[in-house]
């Protein structure tokens, strides 16, 4: 039996292979129009290689699909490792959810005359002062 390095790569072979019998096409038809040699493209409809996203974008052109189409069943879980949850920083999950945290360093300071500053404008003006 074919070993398969990941469900990922069975599901996207399945894909492809789908959408080339669509347009019936032979593996051989495929692998002319999108440059990519056809031993290849026998592994990835196989599930037995996992392409990089430069194949992965000639086969979709020459497929006339989106490369999301393609993979839009694919979910992390799919690929070797892929349990591995990602830990964020905390000041990032604010952010990551649209509710960006609110830090001293990014509010408007007031200058002696009451105008607001930006930190930009802070820095600057201290690397002006500093003669940087």
């Amino acid at each position: 039996m074919a070993r398969v390095p990941s469900e990922a790569a069975r599901v996207l072979g399945t894909r492809i292979r789908a959408a080339r019998l669509r347009r019936e096409w032979t593996q051989d038809r495929l692998a002319a129009a999108c440059g990519i040699d056809s031993a290849n493209i026998r592994s990835y409809e196989a599930g037995r290689q996992m392409m990089n996203v430069h194949s992965l974008i000639r086969i979709a052109a020459a497929l006339e699909v989106s490369a999301g189409e393609l993979i839009e069943p694919l979910r992390p879980d799919m690929f070797p490792g892929g349990g591995v949850e990602v830990h964020l920083p905390e000041r990032l999950r604010g952010e990551r959810r649209g509710e960006r945290e609110d830090t001293s360093r990014d509010k408007p300071q007031d200058n002696q005359r009451g105008e607001q500053r930006s930190p930009l404008q802070d820095r600057r003006r201290g690397e002006h002062q500093r003669g940087a």
